[in-house]
């Protein structure tokens, strides 16, 4: 999953608390200044991309889904900044991004703000709060059939990398190099089961619940054990 620049899907939320003596009036001025923002309330901004063009076309693998948001005309939206309480809060879905609001931002709010405290989400972890919380995720706008595709291409993207990571479980090495020692096979199976059974676990209809481990028993060598 990525977004319209082509960097993998990650939301990361800087915060950059006031300054003791700053007005709002100030911040806001500030804000306003900056050519890149729209406002778009009396406490929000969109961040755009300038000068408007087409959202870049990147090359991904097949089924990759790829995140766009824009405003009415057509341009694309970098990021979301709000006003909240006494914080300035840039919201992105990128750690490239992130550092390039950074180095746009503090410029402009010099004097006015402090160093931005980051916080990182994947998107897993961004919906299960959001949904603990009672909100309504702004990816469940989108529909069904593209949320699962997002949700399970990143679930692929991140067991593509845990196959070559030491698993404790398998005796502190990768499942594909456990997979090529027959006394560790058994292991490497039984950790594929107890990955299936936490996923199908999910409640009904989620679309983690439903992601094809498939293809990692296939390219482990082990499909023949699966039972």
């Amino acid at each position: 999953m990525a977004n319209s620049d082509g960097d993998p899907l990650r939301f990361v939320t800087l915060h950059f608390p006031l300054r003791p003596g700053v007005t709002l009036a100030a911040v806001r001025a500030a804000l306003d200044g900056i050519r890149d923002l729209d406002r778009a309330g009396p406490s929000f901004w969109n961040w755009l991309a300038f000068p408007a063009k087409p959202p870049k076309r990147v090359p991904r693998k097949p089924n990759g889904v790829q995140l766009i948001t824009t405003i009415e005309g057509g341009a694309v939206v970098l990021g979301a900044v709000e006003i909240s309480g006494r914080k300035v809060i840039l919201s992105v879905n990128s750690e490239a991004r992130a550092e390039r609001g950074r180095a746009l931002f503090e410029p402009a709010l010099e004097g006015l703000v402090r160093p931005p405290l980051v916080e990182r989400q994947d998107l897993e972890q961004l919906l299960e709060e959001q949904r603990a919380g009672g909100e309504q995720p702004p990816l469940l706008d989108l529909p069904p059939d593209q949320i699962r595709a997002i949700l399970q291409q990143q679930l692929e993207e991140h067991y593509r990398q845990v196959l070559d990571q030491p698993i404790p479980a398998l005796g502190n090495v990768s499942p594909r190099r456990a997979a090529r020692s027959v006394k560790r096979r058994g292991k490497v199976v039984r950790w594929l089961k107890a990955l299936e059974n936490h996923s199908s676990k999910r409640p009904a209809g989620d679309p983690i619940s439903e992601y094809d481990f498939t293809w990692m028993w296939q390219e482990l060598g082990v499909a023949k054990l699966r039972k």
